[in-house]
Protein backbone atom coordinates (compact mmCIF):
# COMPACT_ATOMS: atom_id res chain seq x y z
CA UNK A 1 0.00 0.00 0.00
CA UNK A 2 1.34 3.45 -0.76
CA UNK A 3 0.61 6.28 1.24
CA UNK A 4 -1.37 9.29 1.08
CA UNK A 5 -0.27 12.10 3.86
CA UNK A 6 -2.76 12.50 6.19
CA UNK A 7 -5.04 15.25 6.24
CA UNK A 8 -7.21 17.44 9.01
CA UNK A 9 -9.18 20.37 8.59
CA UNK A 10 -6.88 22.85 9.90
CA UNK A 11 -9.98 24.66 12.41
CA UNK A 12 -10.48 20.68 13.93
CA UNK A 13 -6.87 20.47 14.30
CA UNK A 14 -5.94 19.66 17.73
CA UNK A 15 -2.92 21.44 18.79
CA UNK A 16 -0.49 19.85 20.39
CA UNK A 17 1.32 16.64 18.99
CA UNK A 18 0.00 14.26 21.22
CA UNK A 19 -3.42 14.31 20.50
CA UNK A 20 -3.22 15.55 16.99
CA UNK A 21 -1.35 12.24 16.19
CA UNK A 22 -4.46 10.56 18.32
CA UNK A 23 -6.82 12.47 15.92
CA UNK A 24 -5.12 11.40 12.76
CA UNK A 25 -5.12 7.78 13.81
CA UNK A 26 -8.15 7.59 15.27
CA UNK A 27 -10.01 4.79 15.06
CA UNK A 28 -7.40 2.43 13.57
CA UNK A 29 -6.04 0.50 16.62
CA UNK A 30 -2.30 0.20 17.61
CA UNK A 31 0.15 1.26 15.03
CA UNK A 32 3.66 0.52 14.77
CA UNK A 33 6.12 2.86 12.56
CA UNK A 34 9.33 1.81 11.74
CA UNK A 35 11.90 4.66 10.77
CA UNK A 36 14.71 2.78 8.77
CA UNK A 37 18.22 3.88 8.53
CA UNK A 38 21.67 3.44 7.51
CA UNK A 39 23.42 3.31 10.87
CA UNK A 40 20.13 1.27 12.67
CA UNK A 41 16.32 1.25 12.54
CA UNK A 42 14.23 2.58 15.59
CA UNK A 43 10.14 1.63 15.92
CA UNK A 44 7.56 2.85 18.44
CA UNK A 45 4.21 1.11 18.44
CA UNK A 46 1.63 4.39 18.82
CA UNK A 47 -1.80 3.94 20.78
CA UNK A 48 -3.78 7.06 21.82
CA UNK A 49 -0.87 9.47 20.12
CA UNK A 50 1.43 8.31 22.59
CA UNK A 51 4.72 5.83 22.18
CA UNK A 52 4.46 3.02 24.46
CA UNK A 53 6.79 0.13 22.96
CA UNK A 54 9.97 1.06 21.46
CA UNK A 55 12.07 -1.37 19.07
CA UNK A 56 15.44 -1.01 17.72
CA UNK A 57 17.28 -3.51 15.01
CA UNK A 58 20.32 -3.13 13.01
CA UNK A 59 20.82 -0.59 9.35
CA UNK A 60 18.02 -0.86 6.86
CA UNK A 61 19.03 0.63 2.77
CA UNK A 62 16.63 -0.99 0.05
CA UNK A 63 19.41 -0.41 -2.26
CA UNK A 64 21.77 -2.40 0.36
CA UNK A 65 19.55 -4.77 1.92
CA UNK A 66 17.59 -7.84 0.75
CA UNK A 67 16.15 -8.71 3.58
CA UNK A 68 13.77 -6.32 4.45
CA UNK A 69 10.83 -8.16 4.21
CA UNK A 70 11.47 -10.94 6.87
CA UNK A 71 13.60 -8.07 9.39
CA UNK A 72 9.83 -6.21 8.96
CA UNK A 73 7.65 -8.48 9.39
CA UNK A 74 9.45 -9.71 12.48
CA UNK A 75 8.94 -6.22 13.64
CA UNK A 76 5.42 -6.74 13.21
CA UNK A 77 4.94 -10.43 15.22
CA UNK A 78 6.79 -8.55 17.93
CA UNK A 79 4.90 -5.80 18.51
CA UNK A 80 1.71 -7.18 17.19
CA UNK A 81 -0.22 -4.37 15.74
CA UNK A 82 -3.29 -3.30 13.64
CA UNK A 83 -1.35 -1.50 11.23
CA UNK A 84 1.95 -0.65 10.25
CA UNK A 85 4.06 2.66 8.36
CA UNK A 86 7.67 2.44 7.61
CA UNK A 87 9.98 4.88 6.08
CA UNK A 88 13.17 3.28 4.05
CA UNK A 89 15.93 4.51 2.47
CA UNK A 90 16.51 3.74 -0.74
CA UNK A 91 13.34 3.61 -2.67
CA UNK A 92 12.30 6.66 -3.67
CA UNK A 93 13.53 6.66 -7.39
CA UNK A 94 12.56 2.55 -7.90
CA UNK A 95 8.59 3.43 -9.32
CA UNK A 96 6.35 1.10 -7.71
CA UNK A 97 9.10 -0.32 -4.95
CA UNK A 98 7.37 1.16 -1.98
CA UNK A 99 3.72 -0.69 -2.72
CA UNK A 100 5.39 -3.86 -3.57
CA UNK A 101 7.64 -3.90 -0.78
CA UNK A 102 4.20 -3.07 1.99
CA UNK A 103 2.44 -5.74 -0.15
CA UNK A 104 5.34 -8.21 0.32
CA UNK A 105 5.54 -7.47 4.00
CA UNK A 106 1.48 -7.87 4.30
CA UNK A 107 1.77 -10.56 3.10
CA UNK A 108 4.48 -12.29 5.41
CA UNK A 109 2.87 -11.05 8.89
CA UNK A 110 -0.55 -10.20 7.71
CA UNK A 111 -0.77 -6.99 8.92
CA UNK A 112 -1.85 -3.81 6.85
CA UNK A 113 1.47 -2.13 5.89
CA UNK A 114 2.15 1.31 4.39
CA UNK A 115 5.64 2.27 2.56
CA UNK A 116 7.14 5.40 1.90
CA UNK A 117 10.33 6.73 1.79
CA UNK A 118 12.26 7.31 4.60
CA UNK A 119 11.87 11.25 4.03
CA UNK A 120 8.15 11.53 3.73
CA UNK A 121 8.00 9.87 6.87
CA UNK A 122 10.76 12.76 8.66
CA UNK A 123 8.49 15.00 7.08
CA UNK A 124 5.24 13.85 8.91
CA UNK A 125 6.63 13.82 11.99
CA UNK A 126 8.26 17.23 11.51
CA UNK A 127 5.01 18.70 10.70
CA UNK A 128 1.91 16.68 11.17
CA UNK A 129 1.11 16.94 7.48
CA UNK A 130 1.33 20.56 7.79
CA UNK A 131 3.27 22.61 5.18
CA UNK A 132 6.82 22.87 5.58
CA UNK A 133 10.16 21.95 4.67
CA UNK A 134 12.04 19.25 6.61
CA UNK A 135 15.65 18.92 6.27
CA UNK A 136 17.04 14.86 7.35
CA UNK A 137 20.37 14.75 7.88
CA UNK A 138 21.22 11.23 9.49
CA UNK A 139 23.67 9.08 8.14
CA UNK A 140 22.93 10.88 5.02
CA UNK A 141 21.07 14.24 4.07
CA UNK A 142 17.92 14.86 1.96
CA UNK A 143 15.05 18.20 2.16
CA UNK A 144 11.72 17.12 1.42
CA UNK A 145 8.63 19.73 1.98
CA UNK A 146 5.76 21.03 0.39
CA UNK A 147 2.36 20.22 1.75
CA UNK A 148 0.27 16.64 1.84
CA UNK A 149 0.43 15.16 -1.73
CA UNK A 150 2.28 17.88 -3.43
CA UNK A 151 5.88 17.42 -1.69
CA UNK A 152 9.29 18.40 -3.56
CA UNK A 153 12.76 16.80 -2.88
CA UNK A 154 16.38 18.01 -2.78
CA UNK A 155 19.39 16.17 -2.35
CA UNK A 156 19.25 12.13 -1.06
CA UNK A 157 21.69 11.27 -3.51
CA UNK A 158 23.37 8.67 -1.44
CA UNK A 159 26.69 8.17 0.04
CA UNK A 160 28.51 7.99 -2.98
CA UNK A 161 27.29 10.76 -4.93
CA UNK A 162 26.13 13.09 -2.49
CA UNK A 163 24.78 13.60 1.13
CA UNK A 164 26.37 16.98 2.06
CA UNK A 165 26.34 17.13 5.07
CA UNK A 166 25.46 13.89 6.99
CA UNK A 167 26.85 11.73 9.37
CA UNK A 168 29.01 9.71 6.82
CA UNK A 169 30.40 13.27 4.70
CA UNK A 170 31.07 14.24 8.37
CA UNK A 171 32.60 11.31 9.25
CA UNK A 172 34.38 10.78 5.80
CA UNK A 173 35.47 14.74 6.26
CA UNK A 174 36.91 14.26 10.05
CA UNK A 175 39.08 11.01 8.20
CA UNK A 176 40.76 12.83 5.70
CA UNK A 177 41.41 15.88 7.89
CA UNK A 178 43.27 13.63 10.27
CA UNK A 179 45.08 11.83 7.30
CA UNK A 180 46.19 14.58 6.09
CA UNK A 181 47.47 16.50 9.11
CA UNK A 182 49.30 13.11 9.93
CA UNK A 183 50.97 13.42 6.84
CA UNK A 184 52.22 17.00 6.97
CA UNK A 185 49.57 17.81 3.96
CA UNK A 186 46.97 19.54 6.12
CA UNK A 187 46.56 21.77 9.38
CA UNK A 188 47.08 20.33 13.12
CA UNK A 189 43.97 18.92 14.28
CA UNK A 190 42.80 16.90 17.53
CA UNK A 191 40.98 14.73 15.15
CA UNK A 192 43.43 11.69 14.67
CA UNK A 193 43.64 11.78 18.21
CA UNK A 194 39.97 11.62 18.65
CA UNK A 195 39.04 9.28 15.80
CA UNK A 196 41.70 6.11 16.55
CA UNK A 197 40.48 6.25 20.09
CA UNK A 198 36.72 6.23 19.53
CA UNK A 199 36.99 3.25 17.43
CA UNK A 200 39.98 1.24 18.82
CA UNK A 201 42.17 1.28 15.33
CA UNK A 202 44.16 3.39 14.07
CA UNK A 203 43.94 6.02 10.83
CA UNK A 204 45.47 3.14 8.76
CA UNK A 205 43.16 0.42 10.32
CA UNK A 206 40.35 2.87 9.76
CA UNK A 207 41.06 3.48 6.09
CA UNK A 208 41.14 -0.55 5.22
CA UNK A 209 37.83 -0.87 7.53
CA UNK A 210 35.99 1.34 4.87
CA UNK A 211 37.52 0.06 1.78
CA UNK A 212 36.81 -3.56 2.60
CA UNK A 213 33.23 -3.02 2.97
CA UNK A 214 32.48 0.32 1.20
CA UNK A 215 28.65 -0.75 1.17
CA UNK A 216 29.01 -0.31 5.05
CA UNK A 217 28.61 3.01 6.22
CA UNK A 218 28.39 2.92 9.88
CA UNK A 219 32.20 3.04 10.10
CA UNK A 220 32.66 6.61 8.88
CA UNK A 221 29.07 7.89 10.29
CA UNK A 222 29.95 6.44 13.79
CA UNK A 223 32.92 9.47 13.84
CA UNK A 224 30.38 11.90 13.24
CA UNK A 225 29.72 12.81 16.47
CA UNK A 226 33.46 12.80 17.49
CA UNK A 227 33.62 15.74 15.27
CA UNK A 228 30.43 17.26 17.17
CA UNK A 229 32.55 16.64 20.54
CA UNK A 230 35.97 18.11 19.05
CA UNK A 231 34.12 21.58 17.98
CA UNK A 232 32.39 21.75 21.27
CA UNK A 233 35.49 21.51 23.36
CA UNK A 234 37.17 24.19 25.46
CA UNK A 235 39.80 24.56 23.01
CA UNK A 236 37.92 24.51 20.28
CA UNK A 237 39.97 22.58 17.37
CA UNK A 238 39.27 25.08 14.37
CA UNK A 239 39.45 21.89 11.37
CA UNK A 240 36.58 20.07 13.13
CA UNK A 241 34.79 23.67 13.50
CA UNK A 242 34.92 24.25 9.93
CA UNK A 243 33.63 21.01 8.52
CA UNK A 244 30.45 21.28 10.89
CA UNK A 245 30.31 24.75 9.37
CA UNK A 246 30.34 23.27 6.10
CA UNK A 247 27.95 20.77 6.94
CA UNK A 248 25.36 23.25 8.12
CA UNK A 249 25.85 25.36 4.99
CA UNK A 250 25.09 22.39 2.83
CA UNK A 251 22.13 21.36 4.96
CA UNK A 252 21.01 25.05 5.02
CA UNK A 253 21.47 24.90 0.97
CA UNK A 254 18.83 22.16 0.72
CA UNK A 255 16.05 24.12 2.78
CA UNK A 256 16.82 27.29 0.42
CA UNK A 257 16.95 25.18 -2.88
CA UNK A 258 13.08 24.16 -1.85
CA UNK A 259 12.40 27.58 -0.72
CA UNK A 260 13.03 28.62 -3.80
CA UNK A 261 10.25 26.50 -5.64
CA UNK A 262 7.35 26.60 -2.48
CA UNK A 263 8.20 29.70 -1.05
CA UNK A 264 8.86 30.73 3.20
CA UNK A 265 7.85 27.42 4.36
CA UNK A 266 8.72 26.63 8.01
CA UNK A 267 11.96 24.67 8.08
CA UNK A 268 12.44 21.75 10.65
CA UNK A 269 16.23 20.12 11.34
CA UNK A 270 15.49 16.25 11.81
CA UNK A 271 17.98 13.69 12.30
CA UNK A 272 21.29 12.64 14.50
CA UNK A 273 23.48 15.38 13.07
CA UNK A 274 21.78 17.90 14.73
CA UNK A 275 22.25 17.05 17.94
CA UNK A 276 25.85 18.18 17.65
CA UNK A 277 25.00 21.98 19.16
CA UNK A 278 27.95 24.03 16.80
CA UNK A 279 25.98 22.14 13.73
CA UNK A 280 22.22 22.97 14.74
CA UNK A 281 23.34 26.74 15.95
CA UNK A 282 24.33 27.69 12.46
CA UNK A 283 21.91 25.82 10.68
CA UNK A 284 19.00 27.25 12.73
CA UNK A 285 20.73 30.78 12.56
CA UNK A 286 20.52 30.07 8.08
CA UNK A 287 16.81 28.83 8.37
CA UNK A 288 15.39 29.68 11.05
CA UNK A 289 14.84 26.20 11.91
CA UNK A 290 12.78 24.81 14.79
CA UNK A 291 12.85 21.08 16.18
CA UNK A 292 10.21 18.55 14.47
CA UNK A 293 6.99 17.82 16.42
CA UNK A 294 7.50 14.76 16.39
CA UNK A 295 9.91 11.68 15.44
CA UNK A 296 10.33 9.94 12.38
CA UNK A 297 8.72 6.72 13.85
CA UNK A 298 5.52 8.07 14.62
CA UNK A 299 5.63 10.02 11.19
CA UNK A 300 5.61 6.75 10.06
CA UNK A 301 2.91 5.67 12.26
CA UNK A 302 1.36 8.18 10.12
CA UNK A 303 1.12 6.69 7.33
CA UNK A 304 -1.56 4.20 8.03
CA UNK A 305 -3.94 7.40 8.57
CA UNK A 306 -3.44 7.89 4.74
CA UNK A 307 -5.31 6.17 1.90
CA UNK A 308 -4.82 2.72 0.77
CA UNK A 309 -4.14 3.28 -2.91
Amino acid sequence: MQPGPPTAAAGDAPQDPVSRVAAMLAGIGPVLGVDAGGTGTRAALVIDGMITERYAIGPFNFLLHDDGVPRMAALARSARPAAMGIGVPGLAREPGAAAAFAAAISEVCGVRTWVAPDATTAWLGAFLGRPGIAVIAGTGSVAVGGSPGALRRAGGHGHLVGDEGGGYWIGRMALRAALAAAEGAGPSTLLGDALTGAAGASLDELVLRVQRSPGDRTVLAGLAPVVGRCAGRPDEDPVAGSILAQAATALAGLAAALRRRLGELPVAGVGGVFAMPALWAAFQHATGAVPPLARPEVGAALLAAGSDG
